[in-house]
């Protein structure tokens, strides 16, 4: 998939919002993006790192925050879950 610009998706950042993504996980250390909106400048990303699910905000450049869960997903199907609010 090649990038989308910014006018041909939802427009989430700086609003509170839920994602909700049905995820097949392949192996107990996968790693990388499920999706993200924006980039190095702003913009927010739900992600597996290492097995773990996380998202990461993205304040205008300025500031990153955070949240991770505290176990790593097992193999196979999963539904991933989180709700940003402001």
């Amino acid at each position: 998939m090649t990038h989308l610009n910014e006018n041909t998706v939802l427009d989430i950042k700086n609003r509170s919002h839920g994602v909700t993504a049905e995820i097949t996980v392949p192996d107990a250390n996968a790693s990388g993006a499920i999706i993200a909106q924006g980039g190095r400048f702003g913009g927010w990303a739900l992600f597996l790192r290492s097995g773990v699910p996380a998202h990461c905000y993205n304040f205008l450049g300025f500031e990153r925050v955070y949240a991770r869960a505290t176990q790593p997903l097992t193999q196979g199907k999963h539904t991933v879950r989180y709700e940003f609010k402001i």
